[in-house]
């Protein structure tokens, strides 16, 4: 089932956040990139909001632009240790 987020993203060193409203099949977690347009971003923090609450999203999720770099070597990582 879709569901529908408010996105909030930053760079690392800029504190200013830049705000969507997305659509996701599954509510991410923390820790979890997360791939919007050109950009990864790493899940920092996720808000779920009451249900009672009227209002067009489920959550509040908090993310962090990061290099491509730092996720390939995540993903090399999380293979090496599977493998092992």
């Amino acid at each position: 089932m879709k569901t529908k987020v408010f996105f909030h993203t930053r760079d690392k060193a800029n504190s200013n956040w830049t705000n969507a409203i997305l659509t996701f099949y599954q509510l991410p977690s923390v820790g979890e990139f997360v791939f919007h347009g050109s950009e990864t971003h790493r899940v920092e923090s996720v808000i779920q909001i009451p249900e009672e609450e009227d209002s067009e999203y489920i959550a509040e999720v908090f993310a962090v632009r990061v290099p491509d770099s730092d996720v390939y070597e995540e993903m090399d990582y999380q293979y090496r240790v599977k493998k092992e």
